[in-house]
């Protein structure tokens, strides 16, 4: 694994981002390889040039107010579905709790519900999420 800014020094024109601290374990399941997608609610996005392609690359950290080690990703699909129809490919690629839509959204329902507010907007449950799929590419 790279340690934190040995890939921001080699890609320094790349996002840099990582889960809330509250959820640490997604930096390990990505390295792994049982977190292959992560989702965002649609609304968060100013608009749709905001949203990841397929091919754009990000550097995941592990830690966002802490960082020690970082991770390259490549997005190779990006899904938009509504919260209450989203796949069984959503729910597995997360990769979070026992990779079943009902778990997905359980977890990503109870998150939304807390943090949503907190930006100005509301969790409905035909609301629009994103889902960027990737690949590890180098850590």
């Amino acid at each position: 694994m790279a340690k934190y800014g040995e890939l921001q020094k080699k890609y320094p024109d790349l996002e840099v981002w990582g889960h809330p601290v509250e959820y640490a374990d997604l930096y390990d399941l990505t390295v792994s390889g049982v977190k292959t997608a992560t989702s965002s609610w649609y609304a968060e996005h100013d608009s749709d040039d905001e949203l990841d392609q397929v091919g754009d690359r990000s550097i995941m950290v592990d830690n966002p107010e802490n960082p020690t080690k970082e991770v390259l990703l490549e997005t190779t699909k990006v899904v938009i579905e509504p919260f209450n129809a989203i796949s069984e490919e959503t729910a597995w690629c997360n990769g979070e709790g026992n990779r079943t839509i009902a778990d997905w959204q359980s977890i990503f329902g109870d998150f939304w519900r807390r943090h949503l507010p907190t930006v100005g907007l509301d969790f409905q449950e035909d609301g629009l999420v994103v889902t960027k799929f990737f690949n590890v590419i180098e850590d």
